[in-house]
């Protein structure tokens, strides 16, 4: 099934980078502005906009009428994304969050850039559910894993059962020691210094799935941290609760 964008504007033109971007990645992108003028007026078009899997409203759309807006998005399926000629800042980007706005591209996103977006997002709906369920039923054992670590426990990293590209990940991240990590050096750690549009969309989707393993062991959300046009990186409590396997030989023999 192919992905259809939706890309609200005041001026058609002004989206032609955009488009011709997300067009490259085999997307299908409805550019428009009489949609705009319609929502304004106030006309029910939930059902057109379900027909849509991401809508992407351009800088040109000023924040008041984006707000009055996203009420009516939120009346369908589709995902909101937000275009932007400046940069905006986390606490901003967490304020929109809140109203619906997803996600965040501009006319200098990369074509890396704009894949991952897309590909973070169907996973997310895809695992909304069982996320849900997984945390509404689990206790978070943050807590006790910090007791364990406090009194000289830690959790060898050879425990979490990952499949090799992830383990791969997490080693990268680890031996960074808290380091940002660039996809593009982690592409070359992975697949012996090949970088590739094939590579990018792997290490997108093993990433997000070693987000949610790292998750059912009792970890936070952010403990691989996405830096925005930079890569990843460990958070610091991932250290102080695990260790690699190297650490742990090493302790075995202290003892010993």
């Amino acid at each position: 099934m192919k992905i259809t964008i939706l890309l609200l504007t005041k001026n058609v033109l002004a989206e032609a980078s955009l488009q011709k971007k997300l067009q490259r990645l085999n997307y299908e992108v409805f550019c428009s502005s009489s949609l705009l003028k319609k929502i304004e007026l106030e006309e029910s078009l939930s059902q057109c906009f379900s027909m849509f899997h991401y809508t992407i409203i351009s800088e040109t759309v000023s924040d008041f009428e984006m707000k009055q807006i996203l009420p009516r998005l939120a009346q369908s399926s589709t995902v909101v994304i937000r275009k932007s000629d400046q940069h905006v800042k986390n606490a901003e980007r967490e304020t929109w969050y809140e109203e619906g706005v997803k996600y965040w591209v501009s006319n200098e996103s990369t074509l890396e850039e704009l894949r991952e977006i897309m590909i973070d997002s169907i996973l997310e709906t895809k695992n909304m559910t069982t996320n849900y369920l997984f945390h509404a039923t689990e206790e978070n054992r943050l807590p006790l894993m910090t007791q364990e670590a406090e009194l000289g426990k830690k959790r060898s990293m050879s425990m979490i059962a990952l499949k090799p590209v992830e383990r791969a990940i997490l080693n990268r991240l680890y031996q960074s020691k808290g380091e940002i990590v660039s996809r593009e050096d982690m592409c070359k750690y992975i697949w012996d210094g090949v970088i590739s549009n094939s590579n990018m969309v792997k290490l997108s989707v093993s990433v997000k799935r070693l987000r949610e393993k790292l998750q059912v062991e009792g970890l936070p959300e952010d403990t691989i941290q996405t830096i925005w046009r930079k890569g990843y990186q460990l958070a610091d409590h991932f250290f102080l609760l695990y260790c690699s396997d190297v650490e742990t030989d090493e302790a075995i023999r202290q003892t010993s």
